[in-house]
């Protein structure tokens, strides 16, 4: 467990005890700022004018479930998840930061302090033959149309170029999924092929950008 993890689970558990209903709000806004500051400490994609990524940390399922189990959100998925499924899910997140850089982040919404959706970076240890860096994201549905899913998928396009120095990234989108379509297309993003993937009955189409594209 790192530094940034521990001294954020600590600081969760000063405000764990219960009291009165005053100091259960002022310990939920309390509580919610310490973890959104310290979080934003790890190597993370920048703030946009509207939102910031954060690593996830277990407290968060609550806020996840809102997305992870709705059927409209997750209809071009591999399904619906359960409370229990979202929390695998998150630990399971929270496992890979360590790993390589890579990872799906918490998008909060800079007015509510409120998590809204995730996105991040996915490595794929082989899609058709190479390596690739997909940019997923997914958001709560009354986020939907607002512009959040690529102003937050920009910035995190950015940071896999400009920090990490990826050479290419891809988004893997169904084909009848046209709100996504449009938000890669905006992220500068171009169809390249169809890709079969286990467990679907149907290709997703595979985007893809390179940095020499963006940078170049």
């Amino acid at each position: 467990m790192n530094f940034l993890y521990s001294l954020e689970i600590f600081i969760i558990s000063l405000f764990s005890y219960p009291k009165s209903r005053y100091w259960n709000d002022l310990r939920t806004t309390t509580k919610n700022t310490w973890i959104n500051t310290f979080a934003r400490l790890a190597p993370i994609p920048p703030e946009t004018a509207r939102l910031f990524v954060r690593q996830f940390n277990i407290l968060d399922v609550k806020s996840m479930c809102g997305v992870l189990c709705d059927p409209e959100v997750m209809l071009f998925s591999d399904g619906v998840k359960t409370p229990a499924g979202v929390r695998g899910w998150m630990e399971n997140c929270i496992g890979n930061y360590s790993k390589s850089g890579l990872g799906i982040w918490a998008v909060v919404e800079k007015n509510t302090n409120g998590i809204i959706g995730y996105c991040g970076l996915i490595p794929f240890p082989n899609i058709d033959g190479q390596p690739e860096i997909e940019v997923g994201f997914r958001l709560l549905r009354v986020c939907w149309g607002q512009g959040y899913a690529t102003e937050a998928a920009g910035s995190v396009r950015d940071y896999a170029f400009d920090v990490l120095y990826a050479s290419r990234l891809i988004s893997l989108v169904d084909p009848q999924n046209t709100a996504s379509v449009r938000v890669v297309e905006k992220l500068g993003m171009c169809y390249e092929k169809d890709i079969m993937l286990s467990g679907y009955d149907h290709p997703d189409h595979l985007y893809s950008i390179h940095r020499k594209n963006v940078n170049g």
